[in-house]
């Protein structure tokens, strides 16, 4: 017995199936997306770890392998890859796509707590990101000044917009490029250092010591309670150059000053990033895995993720905050995936769906036929 059998014997049986085949047809082209570039992005989780002044042999038999040893135990992990720098580690873990990426984040954050502990004392906080380490921003947005330098613009683009611009839905970091980051540099002397027997252990356990603010507890009254606070005695370099670093036998103190030379300037020195042949810092978008992508309606002719638009909205805003003399560069520079459609015409997916809603109503068309 054929379906033509079926649909001949018992005609109420292929008439209701032949309406819910049209009824779920008109379903599907009225609601389902249409994509000429389908999100496939696998879930990935990237661990971050800063290891300072060791090489990378070191970072690779103290960090990097102890890492991994515990998060190969985690489920649905389909690859594991690192790569290690001088004084960096970073791991990048690859799911399954049938893997939740929240479930996943959650499992590798339990596995590199309990990696902690075998970790070396020296290695600053381990980050566990939901991307790619080497993820690259979909849009760069660039700040200039004439009268600020590159260590003022990063100064303040960390303090006031790197808060704001990463809550952007379908955002999940701003990195700066070109980002020279505040530091109070010390310069070795080592022929003072040696007349005054001062070792650079001697400095590095002075100023750990030293360079500290702690509680200073509170004033209680039969009225009021005081918060005190102990301000920090080292905020300048001159205030750093008064630091002891070393009492000797005969009771002479050994400053700072005498065995060093002590400036304010980047931590990086080296990092630059220009455009237009002009100086200046760069703010890059980095989307989420899962980030948010906008469909529009048939009539619609263009579709652009809605992740840069709340991008632009929101740098549009902050300008309006900006201090005198700091710039926003003219235009968006980057990658920005647009979603396209032709106007005044059908996509290739318009065109299958609507091929297969004609067949399906000439196949309803036929079974009535058949069947008187």
């Amino acid at each position: 017995m054929t379906l033509s059998d079926i649909a001949v014997r018992r005609p109420m049986v292929a008439f209701v199936a032949s309406a819910l085949i049209i009824v779920f047809g008109i379903l599907g082209l009225r609601d389902l997306p249409l994509r000429e570039l389908p999100d496939v992005d696998r879930p990935v989780v990237s661990i971050n770890a800063d290891f300072p002044g060791a090489n990378a042999e070191i970072v690779e038999n103290r960090v990097t392998e102890p890492l991994e040893a515990q998060l190969s135990g985690i489920d649905g992990i389909e690859e594991i890859s690192s790569r290690t720098e001088d004084g960096d580690s970073r791991i990048t873990v690859t799911f399954g796509l049938s893997r939740d990426l929240e479930a996943a984040a959650n499992d590798v954050r339990d596995a590199v707590s309990q990696a902690r502990r075998q970790l070396p004392q020296d290695v600053e906080e381990v980050r566990v990101n939901k991307q790619d380490s080497d993820a690259r921003p979909f849009m760069w947005y660039n700040l200039m000044s004439e009268t600020m330098t590159a260590e003022e613009l990063t100064d303040y683009a960390n303090r006031f917009l790197l808060d704001r611009l990463t809550i952007i839905d379908g955002v999940t970091n701003v990195n700066i490029g070109g980002n020279r980051r505040y530091a109070m540099r010390i310069w070795l002397n080592p022929g003072a250092m040696a007349a005054r027997q001062v070792t650079a252990s001697d400095i590095e356990n002075a100023i750990r010591t030293e360079n500290i603010e702690v509680p200073g507890g509170s004033l209680e009254t039969s009225g009021s309670q005081i918060a005190v606070r102990v301000e920090r005695l080292f905020t300048s370099p001159e205030s750093f150059a008064r630091l002891p670093v070393r009492t000797l036998p005969d009771g002479q103190v050994i400053r700072l000053a005498e065995v060093a030379d002590v400036e304010l300037s980047a931590e990086e020195p080296r990092a630059l990033f220009r455009g237009n042949q002009q100086s200046m810092i760069g703010l890059g978008f980095i989307r989420n895995q899962l980030g948010v992508s906008v469909t529009f309606p048939g009539w619609c002719a263009v579709g652009v993720p809605i992740v840069a638009v709340l991008t632009t909205f929101t740098v549009l805003v902050l300008g309006w905050m900006f201090p005198a003399g700091l710039e926003r560069l003219e235009g968006v520079r980057g990658f920005v995936a647009a979603e396209r459609r032709a106007l005044g015409g059908w996509t290739t997916g318009q065109r299958s769906t609507a091929l297969a809603f004609a067949v399906t109503v000439g196949e309803f068309g036929a079974t009535i036929f058949v069947a008187r």
